[in-house]
Parts: C-alpha cells; sequence; structure tokens
C-alpha cells in the first residue's frame, strides 16, 4: 500500500482563498433572486391565491432587482 501524499495548501487555492464582502454579498442577491422568483409564485399558489396583476409584477420585479444588484455588485467589484 502506497502512502497518501499531504495535502499541499498553495495561496489561491479554494482551502486558502478568501471571498471579499462584496463578492459574498453579490453572491446572496444573486442566489435571493433565484430562489424568490422560484419560491414565491409557488407560495401563493400553495396558499390559494391567484396570479393576479400585482403579484405578477411583484414576482417580475422583486427577482430581477435582486439578481441585477448582484451583478452589478460583482462586476465593480472586479474594476
Amino acid at each position: 500500500m502506497e502512502p497518501v501524499p499531504p495535502a499541499v495548501h498553495e495561496p489561491g487555492t479554494a482551502a486558502t482563498e478568501r471571498k471579499s464582502v462584496a463578492e459574498m454579498l453579490g453572491e446572496t442577491l444573486r442566489e435571493a433572486g433565484v430562489l424568490v422568483g422560484v419560491f414565491m409564485p409557488l407560495d401563493l399558489a400553495l396558499q390559494g391565491h391567484g396570479l393576479t396583476l400585482d403579484w405578477g409584477l411583484v414576482i417580475l420585479i422583486l427577482p430581477s432587482a435582486l439578481l441585477t444588484g448582484g451583478l452589478v455588485l460583482e462586476r465593480w467589484r472586479t474594476q
């Protein structure tokens, strides 16, 4: 049986890489946008509410704003 070499942590690898606050916030906003876009209509359907124009606009605008905010923040961070 061959010995297993020890794990080497080089700078820039996933084990030592630290994310900035802006990067984490951008990821959080994008994920929140996806979750709201997926689960808000499902929640409304399970509660028995019909999909009205008002809720339809909220379902389109809120996730879009969260996704856009996350993308803008990530783009701003990389510049």
